[in-house]
């Protein structure tokens, strides 16, 4: 079951940020440690695992 989870977290994390984007009104402000897994779940998206993390 995490396999399929790990393929389309990094989608969800980029659709995040794109509501973000659209509605800036209506962003809350996420914990610090939620917000740097969403950057690594974007990072991942556009980047692959190579130098994840950095």
């Amino acid at each position: 079951m995490s396999l399929p989870l790990q393929y389309c977290m990094p989608f969800i994390a980029k659709a995040i940020e794109g509501m973000g984007q659209l509605w800036p009104a209506l962003r809350t402000r996420v914990p610090e440690e939620t917000q740097r897994k969403i950057d690594l779940w974007i990072s991942l998206a556009a980047d692959g695992v190579k130098g994840a993390g950095k």
